[in-house]
This record gives C-alpha cells, structure tokens and sequence, in this order.
C-alpha cells in the first residue's frame, strides 16, 4: 500500500516536471518569435527607408543631368515593395516616370499618392504633365486647375496650362496663360517659344517673331525654335530669312528628318520642285513612318501634274495617320485631274467633316461636281462656300460660268452670271476672270462689251498659258464678233 503511495507521488512529480519544462520551452519559443518579429521588422524599416533615400540620392543629383533615372527607380521601387504604404515614393518614382515616358505607370502611382494627399498641388500639376503627353487634354487641364487652385503662385501650372491650350489650338486661351507665367517670373525659352508658336497658328506673325527672336537670343541652336520661325517667315512669303534658319537647323542636326521636311515645304512655296522632292526624300529616308513628309511629297507631285505619283503618296500618308484634312483635300485634287469624280468627292466630303468652314474645299468639291455635269450639287456647294468667303473671286467666278455655260437650260441665269461675274473681275482682273465675263455679256446680247472684255483677257495671257487655251480665246473672240454665244460656238464645233 505504501509503495503505491509512492509510486503514485513519483509519477505526478514527473508530469509535473515534464508540464513545467514544456511551459518554459513555449516561454523561449514565444519569447525568441517576438524578437526575431521585432528584428525583423526594424531591419524592413531600416530597408526601405535606406531605398528610399538612396533613391532620393540618384535623382537629386547635383546636376540633374547627371541624375541615374535607372537607379533611383530601382530604389523607389524597392521602398514601395517592402513598405505599400510609403506614399511619399509614389510621387518620386511618377516623377522618375515622367522623364522616361512612362505616362500611364506615373498616372497608377499618382493616383495612389493622391488618394493620401488630395491637397498637394505639385502631384496634379504633375499628373496634369503626364496626361498632357498622352494628349488627354480634358484631364490635363482639369489637373492644372486643380493644382492652381491649391496654389495660385505656381507658374508652371499656367505654363502648362497654355501649353495644353496651344496643343488643342484654343491660341488665345494659350496665350493668356503664358502671359501669366511670364508675369510671375517665368522667363523660360520654352514659355517664350510657345506663347510665339501660338501667335504663328493666330497668323500674328509680327508678335510670333518678337517671342521666337527672343528664343533664338537665348539659345540659338533650338531645332524647334529654328523650325518654327522658318515657318513663320516662309507663310510670310520671306522664302529667304525662312531657308537660312532651316538651313542651319540642317546643319546643326543632319539626322533629323524634320529639318529635310520642312525644307522641302519651302522650296515647294518657292516652286522649286525638284529640290522640294529631293529634301522630301531624304526625309523619308530618315523617318519611313513620317506620314506628314509622303503628304506633302503627294502634294509636290500634284503640282507637278503626276498624279498617280500623288495619290500613292497620299494613300500612304492617310494609312501612317495623317488623317486631317489637308491629306483628303490633296487627294481629292488629284482624284480630280484624272477624272476620278466620285473617289475626289468623296475626299472633298472627309475633308470638310474635319472642317467645315474651309471655304476652298467648297470650291474643289463644286468643280467636281461641275465636271460630272452634276450642274444642282454643284450650284449648292458653291452657294455654300460663298457664304463662308463671300469675295473668293475663283467661287464667284465658277458660279458665273455655271450660270451662263451650262449646257442645262434649268441651270442657266446669264443675268445672276454676269453679276457675279463683274463681282470677280472687281477683285481680280485676271485673264479667267475676264473670259467669263466676256462669255456673260455675250449670253445677256452684249456683244460688242464681249468683244471688248475678250480681247481683255488675250492681252493678258503670257508665256506661261498654255498655247491652246490662248487659241481657244482667240475662237471665243471670233464668235462673239460674228454674234455668238460660247455656248453657240462651242455647238458649231462639235
């Protein structure tokens, strides 16, 4: 009995002990968990805070020149991984972003930091930036009101402001917005050069020069302001001023295509064919993808009458994106001269869905469809874009010859013709002009007038009219000396 006694203390002393060893194993085990929690959570901050300076480190260069992008996004990075939460890293590594074209990863950072700070003004005018470079004007303009708001002294934010406004061709907007970045001290070549570029695109050439010259005193080697002003002086007709700046932009940079483009836009002005054709090409040669150069290199070859040339060219601008008017007006021309009218209508019409108030395509399109003997659409067309130019001599006349030419009686009204026709002649005394109205007195009687106004129009044909147009003047003269009409005449030939 007293050894079962014994026996049964023995064996609650041991799974006592064995209880008691077991708590104090679990004490260390939870004791050391805590502390390796503990040093491994000081050894993360000291981690991404250490990869968040060095970041700081590679972008805060001494020169930013010299700042390593590559490095300090690396380090961002690594900052935000080991801690979601650093939201200062968010907007340094969208800034980094911004440098490397990375629009939409700095927009996603941004947007975070922003969800955290909604009041700084320097991350949506940052923001602002980066939709800017995508060409999200809507919200790059609202991130630059917000940011103005926050801070009305910033003038960054008015100048990019006035950059998006000169981008989406609001100039005048643009230019108030420059204007105030210039009040509040900013006089960056690049607030300058804008301000001039939105002048150039409100044809205020003299406002656009005084800007551009003041660019070109800063820093004279800018290919842009170089381009720029060439083009000012080139729509100013100075052809010469306009090649010596594309000239040295050429010669500054050499691989540039724009320089050869731009060239050859000049020469194209000046009628200088071959060596617009000749830039045009090496253009190309530099940038395949350039659709703005197979444009305007389809434009060189309409001049020069090669059309099947022209429309290649243009088909492949249009493909490349070169979508806005002038490429369909250009086409449409050509499509024209072959007596493609359906094809050239339907360019003249794409056109005039990107703007409807150029007033010239009204004239294209109106010829086309008086060359198709589609004499209503034609009258109604020209009716159109008379409204809109009202003392476009080339539209007034077309609408005289139709109303005293055309071969539909329907169509005919010599009496409107010959207003019309005299409207024309008052603005331009030129030999077509002339012909018409020689054509309206003879359709209204007035025959010996006819006689007078035609031999008009034949002193003014030079060297450069074709020897059968002066020939067919010099019938029409017959004609209407033995009392004829064109339309009359024109039957006798047949």
């Amino acid at each position: 009995m007293c050894n079962n006694k014994i026996a049964r203390y023995c064996s609650n002393l041991m799974k006592n002990i064995i209880i008691f060893r077991l708590y104090s194993l679990l004490i260390v085990l939870i004791t050391t968990f805590q502390i390796f929690v503990m040093i491994c959570s000081c050894t993360s901050e000291r981690n991404y805070a250490y990869y968040y300076d060095k970041g700081n480190e590679y972008l805060n260069a001494a020169n930013f020149e010299e700042a390593d992008l590559d490095a300090a996004l690396f380090n961002f990075s690594k900052a935000i991984e080991l801690n979601p939460l650093l939201i200062d890293a968010y907007y340094d590594r969208a800034f980094v972003y911004s440098f490397i074209d990375e629009n939409d990863k700095g927009i996603a950072d941004l947007d975070r930091y922003l969800e955290y700070r909604d009041d700084d003004a320097k991350a949506y005018n940052l923001r602002g930036s980066l939709y800017l470079n995508k060409k999200e004007y809507a919200l790059a303009v609202d991130d630059f009101n917000r940011s103005s708001k926050i801070n009305p002294d910033d003038r960054s934010v008015y100048f990019h402001l006035g950059k998006a406004f000169v981008e989406t061709d609001m100039n005048d907007k643009a230019i108030e917005y420059l204007n105030k970045a210039i009040e509040f001290g900013d006089e960056t070549l690049i607030v300058y050069y804008h301000r001039g570029l939105a002048y150039y695109k409100l044809k205020d050439y003299e406002n656009a020069l005084k800007d551009l010259d003041y660019c070109m005193d800063v820093d004279s080697s800018r290919s842009y302001v170089l381009l720029t002003r060439s083009n000012v002086y080139g729509d100013m007709g100075k052809f010469d001023l306009a090649l010596k700046d594309v000239n040295k932009m050429i010669e500054l940079y050499p691989d540039y295509s724009s320089g050869y483009h731009t060239r050859g836009i000049v020469f194209m002005e000046m009628r200088q064919l071959e060596n617009a054709l000749n830039d045009l090409n090496k253009s190309i040669v530099l940038e395949p993808e350039n659709s703005l150069a197979y444009r305007d290199r389809g434009i060189v070859f309409g001049i020069k009458k090669n059309y099947y040339s022209a429309i290649k060219d243009l088909n492949k601008a249009i493909k490349l994106g070169s979508s806005g008017p002038r490429a369909f007006r250009s086409r449409g021309f050509a499509y024209q001269k072959m007596g493609r009218f359906n094809e050239a209508i339907n360019d003249f019409r794409k056109a005039l869905e990107f703007d409807p108030t150029d007033y010239q395509v009204y004239l294209y399109l109106a010829s086309t469809y008086n060359d198709a003997k589609n004499y209503n659409d034609a009258l109604t067309v020209l009716k159109k874009g008379i409204v809109l130019k009202p003392d476009d001599m080339r539209m007034l006349n077309l609408l005289a010859w139709i109303y005293v030419t055309c071969p539909d009686p329907h169509y005919r009204n010599p009496g409107e013709g010959l207003e019309y026709s005299l409207k024309s002649v008052e603005i331009n005394r030129n030999f077509m002009n002339l012909d018409t109205l020689a054509a309206a007195y003879a359709e209204n009687g007035l025959f010996e007038k006819a006689v007078e106004i035609e031999k008009k129009a034949i002193a003014l044909t030079g060297d450069n009219v074709d020897t059968k147009v002066r020939q067919e003047l010099m019938e029409l003269l017959e004609a209407y000396k033995n009392g004829k009409t064109y339309l009359e005449h024109k039957a006798e030939k047949k």
